[in-house]
């Protein structure tokens, strides 16, 4: 009976993401739509996964544990990350990581000790071989890299769609993504041309969901729609992603 209650606690408690701060401003998609739904919750101190009935489904034996995307979820123990998969409810690369990414289109970024950032594929093996000072998820087949403090693009095979150029740059979604030039934040298309650069400056910018996206202007925050129109004023002090995303 305590042991119950102390679940339904856990599972009330918000999962926020930790240890991973190349991603903190680039997340995409969080939860990964799949029949076999699995969520992290903490009991007598380790982290675990519970089921949508509240049935254990990974036995808690994890210092710190993240939601899934792609199937997959990154995991902690002592102070290096590794990953388990939905689909079989069990750790599928053990803990080796120093920093470990989101996986996106079966691919996630990673660091080993020591070493640049890279991508590795559902069995833990690279598939883009370390070379980034900081990496992101891939999102509609394109991730942001970071090099040389320029961020650009690549695709899956590790080429670039576009070579380090900005000072910041967010995940692909609605087949754009927001990116930080020296005049301000503009929107580029998965061919790398620049598709919404408004009169006004856009000082932040964050990603599209259903037709919609943040933007703040000296004004304060707001959204624009796929032309690059204010549907919402800016006014507000904080703005999230549109939608129900």
């Amino acid at each position: 009976m305590k042991k119950s209650v102390v679940c339904m606690l856990c599972i009330m408690i918000p999962v926020f993401i930790s240890g991973c701060n190349l991603v903190d401003n680039l997340t995409g998609k969080k939860e990964e739509d799949t029949g076999n739904v699995i969520h992290p919750v903490l009991l007598n101190g380790k982290w675990g996964y519970i089921n949508s009935k509240g049935q254990i489904a990974i036995n808690p034996a994890f210092d710190d544990a993240r939601s899934f995307s792609d199937g997959m979820a990154p995991v902690r123990v002592g102070t290096l990350w590794g990953y388990v998969d939905a689909a079989t409810s069990s750790l599928a690369i053990e803990p080796m990581f120093t920093t470990a990414g989101d996986f996106g289109d079966g691919l996630a970024p990673v660091q080993l000790p020591g070493q640049q950032y890279g991508y590795i594929d559902r069995r833990g093996n690279y598939v883009v071989e370390p070379a980034f000072d900081f990496a992101s998820p891939f999102s509609e087949g394109f991730a942001a890299v970071r090099t040389d403090g320029l961020w650009g693009y690549i695709t899956k095979n590790g080429s670039y769609l576009l070579s380090p150029q900005y000072s910041s740059a967010r995940v692909f979604s609605n087949g754009m993504a927001a990116v930080e030039t020296f005049d301000g934040w503009v929107y580029i298309n998965n061919d790398g041309t620049e598709v919404i650069n408004p009169t006004f400056r856009i000082a932040s910018a964050g990603e599209f969901v259903d037709g919609l996206a943040p933007i703040q202007t000296a004004e304060g925050w707001g959204y624009i729609n796929k032309n690059g129109e204010l549907i919402i004023t800016p006014k507000y002090s904080e703005a999230g992603r549109a939608g129900h995303g």
